[in-house]
């Protein structure tokens, strides 16, 4: 496996990119802490008087509620989140920098992606929020960068690895998708090297959506039957595909139940919100804050659908892993609202950047000027 080894300043100037974002970001919006983290925060605080009662769906963030659980017996503010949450992003960054060193072949490639990585706002302005999508999708980098050197024969990588797979779906229930990614990467990397690896998670994979299927089917305070049941391509904007429903949802029935009963509906419904989800630009945003989004979106877009082209036409496997990713990890956001579409899209976006540096290095491969003949 080849390795770009950037020199001691570039890596220099992109990691104080990095921190100077987060700077800006922690000087601007502070530590959030409405909507969800409140629950997490409230939830801490329960189990550490002793209350152990929650609803089933708490169990699919167990890794998460773990952390801020452990803030709160030592005697911490649950704003020290925010520092373990800064921390993994850092772990998360450094191994985003590694994995371009490991799928791209120039150097520059390498420092842009990792500058445009960096100053994203689509992805490093959640590292603020006591939300769970902070912290599992810095997870997912580490988890990619251990997964790309799990046949070295080095065995920490390994270890964490197999850490990782256990764990990560218990930060986020869709984190249980990695593990579909990893067997995949196994299959086509190191089939017979990986093959107790691969039969292990496969089983695991199973006993999780099982158990996702039990936690999501008893009562809980999230919403997922509302935005579905009232067809909400953005939450809280109106929609206009009620009348596509014809069965209207029923509270003793499951959600599946209801997108089986009004095909229509569902059909129109993802195709929307895929579009959204993609598509960050909503109608009660400024024009200014619509065009940023458009200006700094379509360069990227464009970028990642020439890697994939590179990718399909190249004859190796070696980084379809990256496609089958972004594939996989489309489909949970087609099940929510698209205004939630922000920190829904960061794993997608993991996947999308590995591809912008895939097309970025086909585009300075062609503008390379060749050396003269003899040289």
């Amino acid at each position: 496996m080849h390795k770009i080894i950037l020199h001691k300043k570039q890596r220099g100037f992109i990691l104080i990119i990095w921190l100077t974002v987060q700077a800006f970001y922690l000087y601007t919006t502070g530590i959030v802490i409405t909507g969800e983290s409140e629950k997490y925060i409230n939830l801490s605080a329960q189990l550490a008087a002793g209350d152990w009662k929650m609803q089933p769906n708490f169990y699919l963030y167990a890794g998460y509620i773990l952390i801020h659980l452990t803030i709160k017996i030592i005697g911490l503010s649950y704003k020290w989140m925010y520092l373990v949450q800064l921390a993994v992003a850092a772990i998360a960054f450094i191994c985003f920098i590694k994995i371009l060193t490991i799928s791209v072949t120039n150097r520059a490639t390498v420092v842009t992606t990792a500058v445009l990585f960096a100053i994203c706002p689509f992805f490093q302005s959640w590292n603020c929020f006591l939300y769970t999508d902070s912290m599992f999708a810095s997870l997912i980098i580490i988890s990619i960068y251990c997964l790309l050197v799990s046949s070295s024969p080095a065995g920490n990588h390994k270890k964490v690895l197999v850490f990782l797979l256990l764990a990560v779906p218990f930060f986020r229930p869709i984190g249980l998708l990695f593990i579909p990614v990893a067997i995949f990467f196994w299959v086509t990397h190191a089939l017979k090297k990986h093959f107790s690896h691969i039969l292990f998670f496969s089983g695991y994979f199973v006993l999780l959506l099982l158990f996702s299927w039990y936690c999501l089917n008893h009562s809980n305070d999230f919403f997922y039957p509302n935005h579905n049941s009232e067809a909400n391509i953005i939450c809280g904007y109106p929609s206009d595909l009620t009348k596509y429903i014809k069965y209207p949802y029923e509270p003793d029935k499951t959600m599946f139940h209801f997108f089986i009963a009004n095909p229509e509906m569902s059909a129109r419904l993802l195709m929307h919100r895929l579009y959204k989800s993609f598509w960050m630009t909503r109608p009660y945003f400024s024009t200014l804050h619509n065009t940023f989004i458009i200006l700094f979106l379509i360069p990227c877009y464009t970028l990642a659908l020439i890697g994939t082209g590179v990718i399909l036409r190249s004859r190796s496997l070696k980084n379809v892993y990256i496609l089958f990713g972004l594939s996989i990890f489309i489909l949970p956001m087609l099940a929510f609202c698209a205004d939630w579409s922000n920190r829904f899209m960061l794993p997608p976006l993991v996947f999308i950047f590995i591809l912008m540096a895939t097309g970025l290095e086909a585009i300075l491969k062609k503008m390379a000027v060749p050396k003269p003949y003899g040289s």
